[in-house]
């Protein structure tokens, strides 16, 4: 959908599902997401530019 892209994602097990809710009730693929990894990657992206 974009020309530029950066996939940030943890490695848990039931990784990747693609649904929209979890099927588990744990969301750890949010929750274990480091914040800095999601920065890192947008300033990737913005000095890709």
């Amino acid at each position: 959908l974009a020309d530029r892209v950066e996939i940030v994602h943890t490695d848990i097990e039931c990784r990747p599902c693609f649904k929209r809710t979890c099927k588990f009730g744990h969301l750890k693929c949010l929750i274990d997401l480091p914040p800095e990894q999601v920065v890192a990657a947008c300033k990737k992206l913005e000095q890709s530019h």
